[in-house]
């Protein structure tokens, strides 16, 4: 009875210390975040979106009545207007371009007091995270008041990479970190 009661202990023992090594996901978070790669999802289907809300054809550049039926001049307009939607997705696929790059410069620090830092371009920003109960939203708020909230994978973080996904309008951006 006596070595089945010690036995008892050491089980207990041992099983409360692998309970206590287990590290939560805000202590895997705690640490310098470098950004290794960058998915803006479908920047075409964002960029045809926008294009489409734009009023690319002035009024003042429209026929007056009468010569609106002309074919030539529906014709040169149609031309006009295909120009100006051309410039205009090249435009923002070059901004688009643009974030990325300044995004792949990035790094984010998060700390044991649930303050972070993101440096991003030489700007630094701060604020304060925080992370749901079922570990899968990441929640970031400025110190200027802006809030944001992200997909955390917690499988990858174990891995030593941490993924954060944000939706907006139904395209989805993944950024991928690695820990410094």
């Amino acid at each position: 009875m006596k070595n089945l009661l010690s036995l008892a202990v050491i089980l207990f023992v041992l099983a409360a210390g692998f309970t206590s090594c287990k590290k939560s996901t805000s202590d895997m978070l705690v640490g310098t975040w470098k950004v290794e790669s960058v998915d803006l999802g479908n920047i075409d289907k964002i960029i045809d979106e926008q294009v489409s809300k734009m009023n690319l054809l002035e009024d003042n550049l429209m026929p007056k009545k009468g010569k609106k039926d002309d074919p030539k001049i529906k014709k040169a307009l149609e031309e006009m207007k295909a120009k100006r939607i051309d410039s205009v997705k090249n435009i923002l696929k070059g901004r688009f371009e643009e974030s990325k790059k300044a995004m792949m410069d990035a790094s984010l620090t998060f700390n044991k007091d649930n303050t972070f830092e993101t440096v991003s371009m030489g700007k630094t920003e701060k604020g304060k995270w925080s992370i749901s109960e079922d570990e899968k939203t990441l929640t970031q708020t400025m110190d200027n008041g802006m809030k944001g909230e992200m997909t955390l994978d917690p499988e990858a973080l174990k891995n030593g990479q941490l993924v954060l996904s944000m939706t907006d309008g139904g395209n989805i951006t993944k950024i991928i970190f690695k820990k410094q």
